[in-house]
């Protein structure tokens, strides 16, 4: 009888196309705590991490057929952390002065011509409260 009740949704699309943003929203919207539990927000703090690792480096591989970072080195070390690296303060403004590099952001200007996600440009806005220790998503 509890199956009965449940609403069960098949969502289909291409990558990067939305589709655990919408469920995500749906679980904000309609359940019922309204957003995520206390260990969701704390569990997703690695995937913030994760994707802005991941995308940044999709960035700046991209930047050597687009227009190279004018701080090589600093890409060259970003480029050879593994994506799980937790993004402290040091990591943090490291990634801030890549970003601000103008061949980075010439790069990022073409980024319709390779798969990355925009929110990329989000995290790196906020990456001075996501660099800090006591770091949580918010809903």
């Amino acid at each position: 009888a509890a199956d009965a009740q449940k609403l069960k949704l098949l969502l289909l699309g291409a990558g990067e196309s939305g589709k655990s943003t919408l469920f995500k929203q749906m679980k904000i919207l309609f359940s019922q705590s309204h957003g995520f539990t206390q260990s969701e927000i704390q569990a997703s703090v690695k995937i913030v991490y994760n994707n802005i690792l991941k995308n940044m480096k999709i960035l700046l591989s991209n930047c050597e057929t687009h227009s190279p970072a004018h701080d090589s080195d600093l890409a060259d070390h970003i480029l050879s952390l593994d994506e799980g690296t937790p993004i402290d303060t040091n990591l943090g403004d490291m990634l801030k002065a890549i970003w601000e590099d103008a061949g980075v952001q010439d790069t990022w200007n073409h980024r319709s011509n390779f798969q990355v996600q925009d929110a990329l440009e989000y995290f790196m806005e906020n990456i001075d409260r996501i660099k800090q220790p006591s770091y949580l998503p918010d809903n």
